[in-house]
């Protein structure tokens, strides 16, 4: 992300110069700051070779990169996806008809120590793109993501175990699935 950030950083200094740019698109500001992707360990094979940077809304899920904010009505009023991540904590976030990864998640995490769990709902009133199509999943879907926004992992259709599935997610998305350092 500092490369990206430093190379973009530069082109603009070279157009304000009015020196001649490379040959590489300027990113606006959002890019730079929230369009990043990270590289997520156990990649989604569809997402072949997506760039590193690009413009947030056209991110659709994709692990490694933000999750999307999607507009939703809460009880203290409106609120978004983005407003779904505690602090410290993992959430994932189910599509409408994922009640079986909602309760893989209570199962793993029974006492709510780390995991929070929710379903997105179907539409959005105010949104021009359904909560499941900007999150890149299906009814029966779901994206796991970090503490920090970072979506780690993201399966697009039901699993036939939902718990193995689950479990191996979040062991990837600790680290604890990599050999130890020698």
């Amino acid at each position: 992300m500092g490369r990206i950030t430093v190379e973009q950083a530069l082109l603009r200094a070279r157009a304000r110069a009015r020196v001649p740019v490379e040959d590489r698109p300027l990113l606006s500001e959002a890019a730079v700051a929230i369009g990043y992707r990270y590289p997520i360990s156990g990649d989604d094979p569809a997402a072949a070779d997506p760039p590193a940077a690009q413009e947030p809304d056209r991110w659709r899920g994709e692990p490694g990169t933000r999750l999307p904010h999607v507009p939703l009505a809460g009880q203290d009023g409106p609120g978004s996806t983005l407003d779904l991540v505690r602090d410290g904590r993992y959430l994932l976030l189910a599509g409408p008809e994922g009640r079986a990864w909602v309760q893989a998640a209570r199962r793993m995490d029974p006492h709510g120590a780390f995991l929070d769990a929710t379903l997105l709902p179907r539409r959005v009133a105010s949104a021009t793109t359904r909560p499941t199509d900007a999150c890149g999943i299906s009814g029966q879907g779901t994206l796991l993501v970090r503490p920090d926004h970072v979506i780690a992992w993201r399966t697009p259709h039901a699993a036939p175990d939902t718990l193995t599935a689950l479990a191996s997610a979040m062991r990837r998305a600790l680290g604890a699935d990599r050999p130890p350092a020698r």
